[in-house]
């Protein structure tokens, strides 16, 4: 009778600690959730929150690349979709645990694992041949030595050529946490399109009537050439083909990035930042050149000194962006001997 009495009290004890692990683990996701709809997972974290036992609610793990992603079609175009459902289950209140034990009552969160050397082994793991995935983890599962035991049916796997949408990707997701969520857009999503539409409105009615009284001018014309010149040097054409975003999120700290990682990538924020930079060092040669047109010395010099403070300030911050992205990656673009080896193909045109 003693044994039993003490394997109850230990049975109770363990109950009670995995409860206790289960709440602090709803807590703590619910808390990262009220600043991101969507949470940013490391290794230790995923194996935390999604891997391991204790816990009741559902996670939805989305399986990209930020490095990649302006290759992968597929990752372009369901980030914003995973996203916009992230925000819909949140604003109708499904990340908020429900007093019923049932699958339905458990709290459901969204979140990225992003793919890097820390998290490539999750990846293999996974048995993924390709980005973007999505799994609809209800329940912890066990870890093998080189895969996991997971439910494949609660797996979406991309396939290339394979048509994303919001109502295919809602409604797999739907199914698998049992829910009826419809999509719900925030009230900037609302209000955005019509800002945007009339902003353009009063700018056309604006620039027509200034140009129309201001069409001779040199200033004028200076101005708008300016600015085409700097819209042109941002890469516009890059940012719409590739649907780049303003800014982006960094997949270990899930903060605002600026600086999109690799050479191969930009932000559109980014890209309008350093044609502006670039165009800063430029008016300041302009500047520079211009100085031994004033009579007053002091003046020469104070431009002068102004105009050589513009070129450095310009040359720092540009350089500053282009070390952030890639060690190598500098503004006199001098790549690794390996990437000059070869055709046009095999060096990716960097020996011109």
């Amino acid at each position: 009778m003693v044994r039993l009495f003490l394997l109850i009290c230990c049975l109770g004890v363990v109950m009670k600690v995995q409860c206790q692990e289960q709440q602090t683990k709803v807590e703590t996701l619910l808390e990262l959730s009220k600043t991101h709809d969507v949470i940013s997972l490391t290794a230790e974290t995923f194996k935390k929150y999604v891997v391991d036992q204790s816990r009741q609610y559902i996670i939805v793990v989305f399986f990209s690349s930020y490095m990649y992603k302006s290759q992968c079609p597929g990752c372009q175009a369901l980030e914003p979709i995973f996203n916009e459902i992230a925000y819909s289950y949140k604003a109708l209140g499904h990340t908020k645990p429900k007093d019923q034990n049932e699958n339905k009552a458990k709290p459901v969160f969204f979140a990225f694992l992003d793919y890097g050397q820390e998290t490539q082994i999750i990846y293999q793991k996974f048995g993924f041949s390709n980005i973007p995935n999505i799994y609809v983890s209800t329940k912890s599962f066990t870890e093998e030595t080189t895969s996991y035991s997971i439910d494949r049916s609660k797996l979406w796997e991309y396939r290339d050529g394979q048509e994303i949408t919001s109502n295919k990707i809602l409604d797999f997701i739907n199914k698998k946490t049992e829910r009826d969520v419809t999509i719900q857009k925030s009230l900037l999503q609302t209000i955005l399109p019509i800002s945007i539409v009339l902003t353009i409105l009063i700018l056309i009615f604006a620039l027509v009537y200034f140009i129309k009284h201001n069409f001779t001018s040199p200033k004028l014309w200076w101005f708008g050439c300016t600015i085409i010149y700097i819209t042109c040097m941002a890469g516009v054409v890059y940012d719409i083909i590739h649907s780049s975003s303003l800014i982006g999120t960094n997949p270990q700290t899930g903060e605002d990035e600026f600086i999109a990682q690799g050479p191969r990538s930009q932000y559109i924020l980014e890209g309008f930042l350093m044609s502006f930079l670039i165009s800063l060092g430029s008016l300041g040669l302009i500047l520079l050149n211009s100085t031994a047109n004033y009579k007053n010395s002091w003046l020469m010099r104070l431009i002068g000194i102004f105009s050589i403070a513009l070129i450095l300030y310009s040359i720092y911050q540009v350089s500053f962006a282009y070390k952030n992205k890639v060690s190598w990656y500098t503004p006199s673009f001098d790549p690794p001997s390996h990437y000059k080896k070869g055709g046009l193909i095999a060096d990716q045109g960097n020996s011109f």
